[in-house]
């Protein structure tokens, strides 16, 4: 849904929707939202320091 990061280029942050789907493709087993937080580290590499998971109740999952 959304990505951003410092002006100083050294933090950033993602964050949307996700689902998860059994082994029938066509059934949703899980969905919800999620948020990530990066930093960038030595030699250019991003890494994840915060990363979040928040799962819809079953009810409104189904019905999304």
């Amino acid at each position: 849904m959304k990505a951003d990061a410092a002006r100083s280029s050294d933090l950033g942050y993602t964050y949307g929707s996700y689902e998860t789907r059994g082994k029938d493709a066509a059934a949703i087993m899980e969905k919800g939202y999620y948020v990530r937080v990066w930093k960038r580290a030595a030699e250019d590499r991003w890494v994840i320091v915060f990363d979040v998971a928040l799962p819809l109740p079953p009810n409104e999952s189904e019905s999304k």
